[in-house]
């Protein structure tokens, strides 16, 4: 997905919730983001890619988690590679994710975004 992308469902999502709660288009978007329990599509995408990439290296998997490390180091794919941005974005990287809990990665992400 693109930044264009992510905006767009943003967007969106927005206006859901406004329709959701019958918010007036005045409403501050955070406080019924904050009403409904979501954060924004952004944050919550970074937390999804985080979580697998932490879930491979605490799993018993130690391949699959080596394999994560190379990909991380070389490139890999272009879902690798933004994966990787985001960690730089957020100053965190590959072993700190692995050692962190999802609650942790959760609010690094929150205080960020």
């Amino acid at each position: 997905m693109t930044e264009e992308d992510i905006r767009r469902l943003q967007v969106m999502e927005n206006g859901v919730l406004r329709k959701m709660l019958n918010a007036p288009s005045y409403a501050v978007v955070a406080g019924l983001r904050g009403e409904v329990g979501i954060g924004t599509m952004k944050s919550r995408l970074i937390r999804g890619r985080l979580q697998y990439v932490r879930r491979k290296k605490q799993g018993e998997d130690s391949m699959a988690a080596r394999m994560m490390e190379e990909m991380i180091e070389h490139g890999g794919s272009s879902w690798m590679k933004k994966t990787v941005e985001y960690m730089k974005w957020l100053g965190i990287g590959v072993e700190e994710v692995g050692l962190s809990t999802g609650e942790q990665l959760k609010k690094r992400i929150a205080q960020k975004v």
